[in-house]
C-alpha cells in the first residue's frame, strides 16, 4: 500500500502538468484563429499585431510579415513593405507582392526601364499593367522618343502623373509642330527666302502632327504639309527639267503622280526621252 501511494503522488505533478500544457496549447489555438480571423476581415494591422504576439507559433511569423506588408502596401509605402514581402514570399500572393514592391521602387529611383519590364512579368496582379505603361511613357521620354510616350500614356491613365504628362507632351510637340510649319510656310511663299533645309522642316512637322493623331487640328495640318511637300517636289522637278535633267526630272514627275498636272509632265519628257511607258490596263 505504501508503494502505491507514492506512485500516485508522483504521477499527480504530471498530470497537472500536461494538464497546464494543453491549457496553454488550447488558449494558443484560440489566440491564433482570433488572428486568422482578423486577417480575414482586412483588419491587417490588428492581425499583424496579434501574430506578432503568438511568437513562432504555426505560421504566425509569416502572417505577421505578410500583415504588416500589407499595412505598409496599402499605405503606398512600398520601400517600407518590401522586406515584409520578401519574408513571405512563399506566403499566398508574397512574391509577386515583394516583386511589385521592388518594381515601385526601381521607378521611384528613376529606373524606368527596369521597372516596366519587372512590372511588365508581373501580368494584371494589381495595378501592374498600368505602372507597366506609364514607366514605359517615362523611359520613352528620357529618350525623346515621343511616339512611344504618345502611345504610352493613354494606357497608363489615371496612375501617378500620366494623364498631365500626356497633355503637357501633347501641347509641347503640337506647338512646336506649329511653329516649324509657320516658319516653313513663309518660307515656301517668299521665293526670295526660301531656305535649304524646308523640306526637312515639313517633313519634320508632319512627323509631329502624325503622331499626334487627333489632337486639336494635327490631322489637318498633317494633310496640308503633305500637299506642300508635294509642291516643293515638283517644284523641284521641274528645275531639274529646265536645267537639261531629263532623267531625273521625268522620275520626279514620276513620283508625283497625282499631284496637280505631273503625270502629264512626265508622259512629255518620257516621250523626249524614248522611254516606253506600259499601258494602264
Amino acid at each position: 500500500m505504501p508503494f502505491r501511494r507514492f506512485r500516485m503522488w508522483a504521477v499527480i505533478p504530471l498530470l497537472c502538468c500536461a494538464m497546464v500544457l494543453t491549457a496553454c496549447s488550447g488558449s494558443r489555438d484560440v489566440a491564433y484563429q482570433k488572428a486568422v480571423d482578423l486577417f480575414a476581415s482586412g483588419d491587417f494591422e490588428a492581425a499583424a499585431a496579434a501574430f506578432d504576439r503568438l511568437g513562432d507559433y504555426q505560421q504566425a511569423p509569416t502572417y505577421a510579415a505578410y500583415s504588416t506588408g500589407l499595412v505598409l502596401f496599402e499605405k503606398e509605402d512600398y520601400i517600407g513593405a518590401e522586406p515584409y514581402f520578401e519574408k513571405s514570399q512563399a506566403f499566398m500572393y508574397g512574391k509577386a507582392r515583394y516583386d511589385i514592391c521592388r518594381a515601385y521602387g526601381l521607378q521611384q529611383a528613376g529606373h524606368f526601364a527596369a521597372a516596366a519590364a519587372l512590372f511588365g512579368s508581373l501580368g494584371a496582379f494589381e495595378n501592374a499593367p498600368q505602372a507597366y505603361h506609364y514607366c514605359l511613357g517615362r523611359a520613352a521620354e528620357g529618350a525623346a522618343d515621343y511616339e512611344s510616350c504618345l502611345y504610352a500614356y493613354p494606357l497608363a491613365a489615371g496612375y501617378a502623373d500620366a494623364d498631365d504628362r500626356l497633355a503637357d507632351l501633347q501641347y509641347q510637340i503640337y506647338t512646336r509642330a506649329m511653329q516649324i510649319k509657320v516658319e516653313a510656310v513663309t518660307s515656301m511663299e517668299d521665293p526670295g527666302d526660301l531656305r535649304p533645309g524646308i523640306t526637312e522642316d515639313f517633313q519634320n512637322a508632319l512627323t509631329f502632327f502624325t503622331i499626334l493623331g487627333d489632337y486639336q487640328s494635327s490631322r489637318i495640318h498633317a494633310g496640308d504639309c503633305v500637299e506642300r511637300l508635294r509642291q516643293l517636289r515638283y517644284d523641284e522637278a521641274e528645275a531639274q527639267e529646265r536645267d537639261g535633267q531629263f532623267q531625273e526630272a521625268y522620275e520626279s514627275f514620276l513620283a508625283l503622280s497625282g499631284f496637280s498636272d505631273a503625270a502629264g509632265r512626265a508622259e512629255e519628257l518620257a516621250s523626249r526621252l524614248g522611254i516606253l511607258i506600259p499601258d494602264e490596263e
